[in-house]
């Protein structure tokens, strides 16, 4: 029998801060551990051990652990509980099944304890971290949405400054006039230690009541409350729900084969240029929940429409680029928790572009969308024999472009007449699909 690899490693939860909250189960399990480690702000509940060593950087700790564990008993001591965004997970990841003596200690998270503060349960409230990670502004605003209620973990950065921010845009550019005040808010901050601070208020006072309590430390969370959640739309748009105008719109015939031709995953990154009404941008942006639709429009009458129709449709990851194509196809460099963009300030690199209008330049959108890189699958609409020819042409004999196919679809829909129904046809169009190479235009 050959002896275990690694020596028993404990992932201690201390609680959210006061030294009353750490339980006897931590207590006996840091006092067994030779070696605990600890990030420093966490060091005033640990002072009392010896063989404290103090978390920097996350790689070069973790080799130590592994060198410790090597020789020793080892506990790494994590703020509030270990099952909710702490380092388990990466340990588990890092040493799998040669850790054979793993055991994990719950503590209070500051969620528990903010809860209890607040007098409020939490087991049906819907967790983000914001600590340390990338957010996006959208899922925040989803989550918020379609959620009795919502708890999100700061840091230094994502604070609940930032959160405000986030809500406010939500309350001005989403919310209904019948959602003022349904929506609070309660802040957190050194919860259960000194210098604990809790505010509470509506989403549109918070912004206020946060600026003249002053900005708020580290560690410090957010509660959010909305009395009347929404249910997120189920399967795809039909013609009949999108508020209209004289604007055209791709019809829902051609609007979903637009959307299979595309191709989309939970996180595309999708591009909806010459947008119009902006219904395949809507479309694209329900589907791509963990992802973003950039609608590009040119026409002031289109982009208030497409505003309009994002409210209507909850659409927190549809962005608005007003401008002429490819004159404003940008690629800035932009954080992807920052707000919702609604001008041409630059866009994220697409992982998919549809083209349904090109105002006679598709040549120019479709080089430059090529050379944004490889494996981008663009998708143009085609109802014109000049915009099909330029369509054949890039697709079929550029070197930009590769595995090319096309979708003719025609399609009809009955109407009444008189006393009786026509079958009334649309006009035929023409999908192309292909996917970028690439290769750069040497003319550019």
């Amino acid at each position: 029998m050959t002896a275990a690899k690694y020596h028993r490693l404990s992932v201690v939860g201390l609680g959210c801060g006061s030294p009353e909250l750490l339980n006897g189960q931590a207590l006996a399990a840091l006092r067994q551990s030779e070696t605990v480690f600890a990030a420093e702000r966490l060091s005033g509940l640990l002072s009392w051990h010896s063989g404290v060593i103090g978390m920097k950087d996350i790689a070069s700790s973790l080799d130590e652990i592994e060198l410790r564990l090597g020789t020793c008993d080892v506990a790494v001591a994590v703020s509030g509980d270990p099952g909710i965004f702490s380092l388990l997970g990466l340990l588990k990841s890092r040493f799998g099944e040669s850790l054979e003596d793993l055991s994990v200690v719950p503590g209070i998270s500051s969620m528990q304890y903010f809860f209890a503060e607040l007098r409020e349960s939490w087991n049906d409230a819907a967790i983000i971290s914001a600590h340390g990670r990338s957010v996006r502004c959208a899922a925040i605003m989803r989550t918020v949405s379609e959620n009795r209620k919502t708890v999100i973990f700061c840091d230094l950065v994502r604070n609940p400054e930032w959160i405000c921010g986030i809500l406010t845009g939500y309350m001005n550019d989403f919310a209904g006039e019948d959602e003022r005040g349904t929506i609070r808010v309660a802040i957190g901050e050194n919860l259960s230690c000194e210098g604990q601070r809790v505010l509470r208020s509506t989403a549109e006072g918070m912004a206020e009541l946060v600026e003249a309590e002053g900005p708020f430390s580290f560690p410090s969370i957010v509660a959010v409350f909305n009395d009347a959640p929404i249910e997120p739309a189920a399967g795809r748009p039909r013609d009949a729900d999108f508020i209209r105008s004289g604007v055209p719109m791709t019809r829902q015939e051609v609007r979903s084969a637009v959307l299979d031709e595309l191709d989309l995953s939970g996180d595309s990154i999708v591009w909806d240029i010459g947008s119009g009404s902006g219904s395949v941008a809507v479309a694209c942006s329900m589907i791509c929940r963990g992802g973003e639709a950039h609608a590009v429009e040119r026409s002031r009458e289109a982009v208030d429409l497409i505003r309009r129709n994002r409210k209507k449709f909850r659409c927190f990851n549809l962005n608005i680029h007003e401008g002429s194509a490819p004159d404003i196809l940008n690629i800035l460099p932009e954080s992807p928790d920052s707000p919702a963009r609604s001008g041409p300030r630059g866009l994220p690199v697409p992982t998919r572009v549809f083209v349904g209008g090109s105002g006679g330049r598709l040549r120019d959108i479709l080089t430059q969308v090529a050379g944004f890189g490889a494996g981008i699958k663009v998708v143009v609409s085609a109802v014109t024999l000049e915009t099909i020819a330029e369509a054949s042409g890039m697709f079929m004999n550029s070197d930009l472009f590769t595995d090319p196919e096309v979708l003719s679809i025609s399609a009809a829909r009955s109407r009444p007449l008189g006393g009786s129904s026509l079958l009334a046809a649309q006009n035929p169009v023409m999908l192309w699909s292909s996917y970028t190479t690439g290769k750069k235009d040497e003319k550019m």
